[in-house]
């Protein structure tokens, strides 16, 4: 059974990396640095949504 890694954004190369188990932890690094910067960059989206409707004058 194979499984699928695309839903979480990860390239061919990372996903040849996963099947290896040898480089699983470098992988794993990767995957959790990835979604690190995606939630830092979620977060500064949210506050800068935020600064927006403050313009408009509402609260959110």
């Amino acid at each position: 059974m194979k499984k699928k890694y695309t839903s979480i954004g990860l390239s061919k190369k990372t996903k040849d990396e996963l099947s290896t188990f040898g480089t699983f932890k470098d992988s794993f690094e990767k995957i959790i640095q990835r979604l690190l910067k995606g939630a830092k960059d979620d977060r500064k989206t949210k506050s800068a949504r935020h600064e927006d409707y403050a313009k408009l004058g509402r609260r959110d």
